[in-house]
């Protein structure tokens, strides 16, 4: 019996003890606790970026892409049949207007055209001995029609063969360069067939298509910006010279054509060009960066940071423009949008500015 109590006293014993320690670890524990909630708190606030918010000038820009054309150009073709015997022209020269640039069959037409002139001068000379014989009445009347239908005729003849010398000789219409030649000298060339392509490149057009309903917003002598992949960080400046008065039917668009003054010639035909156009301007305008707008069941909305505190604004939008937009309500001058961490975030949330305001 006596054993038995003792082995009850053990036990009691061992439980008291136990509870002790389990009553000193949950102390222990509820101490840590606090400190994990105290973390967890601190941890749902959010680190965000903000940026002021300032109005400035904004051009509300359309950008459209175009195509470099020479100014003009012109393919020259042969007026005659014959063999091409002079060409003082080279692909890529520069050619002045008027300049003899290929010659077709010209000494064959210039022998031909002195041979005529020589008989001209002999077909004036009968002519005025007829009248002279007839000033003596020794001529008849059929000699002297006869010298001046000779002397006709003759002339008529030497002015075909002037013009034929005049065709034979190919000259530049235009300053220009002579881009491509389509034949090389000594071969036999037909009327018509084509010989060299003139391009004016010393100033240049860039055709764009406008949208229908942008074509309103442009005028004839409107300027605008244009940059090329070919000169990265290089704008050039253009003038609007000729807009469609119909839209083209493939497209629906209207074709503009841009005066460029190139007189470096680094704007070759063929470059593809980026205008920037200013459809309106706005002079005391905000802009935000586009991500930093939220769409929450159909309204647009953007974070504020105040005091810590997130404060959910919706607002009215303007125009896109490339990564930015235009609000046209809900922000003011200083305000401090949020524009990194806002995604999750929900009116009212305390957060934490890790960036400072930029």
């Amino acid at each position: 019996m006596r054993k038995f109590f003792t082995t009850v006293l053990v036990c009691f014993g061992v439980v008291a003890v136990g509870a002790a320690i389990l009553f000193l670890n949950m102390r222990r524990g509820n101490s840590d606790d606090s400190q994990v909630v105290e973390a967890v708190v601190q941890e749902r606030h959010p680190n965000v970026a903000v940026q002021a918010v300032k109005s400035q000038n904004v051009d509300d820009l359309l950008y459209l892409t175009g195509r470099v054309a020479p100014w003009e150009e012109v393919t020259l073709s042969s007026e005659i049949r014959g063999k091409i015997e002079w060409q003082g022209v080279e692909e890529g020269d520069v050619v002045r207007a008027g300049q003899e640039l290929i010659k077709v069959n010209t000494t064959s037409i210039q022998v031909s055209m002195d041979r005529a002139t020589a008989e001209f001068k002999l077909a004036e000379q009968e002519l005025a001995r007829i009248e002279e014989l007839r000033g003596e009445g020794i001529s008849s009347p059929q000699d002297f029609d006869r010298a001046v239908t000779q002397r006709d005729a003759m002339r008529a003849a030497l002015k075909q063969f002037e013009i034929q010398l005049e065709q034979s000789v190919v000259t530049a219409e235009f300053d220009g360069i002579a881009d491509t030649l389509e034949h090389e000298q000594g071969e036999y060339v037909e009327a018509g067939s084509a010989l060299v392509r003139l391009v004016q490149v010393d100033k240049v057009k860039v055709l764009i298509g406008l949208p229908e309903r942008e074509v309103t917003l442009i005028h004839q002598g409107d300027h605008v910006n244009l940059v090329l992949d070919a000169y990265e960080g290089r704008e050039f400046e253009g003038t609007f010279y000729r807009i469609a008065t119909s839209a083209d039917l493939t497209t629906r668009t209207f074709l503009a054509e841009v005066e460029v003054v190139n007189p470096e010639g680094l704007l070759k035909p063929g470059m593809i060009a980026r205008a920037a156009i200013v459809r309106k301007n706005y002079p005391n305008a905000i802009t935000v960066p586009l991500f930093s707008v939220v769409t929450r069941e159909s309204q647009r909305y953007v974070f504020v940071e105040k005091d810590a505190v997130a404060q959910m604004r919706p607002v009215t939008i303007g125009f896109f423009q490339k990564d930015v937009v235009h609000i046209v309500d809900g922000l003011s001058d200083g305000d401090r949008v949020i524009v990194a961490g806002h995604r999750e975030l929900s009116d009212g949330d305390r957060v934490v500015v890790r960036e400072p305001t930029s």
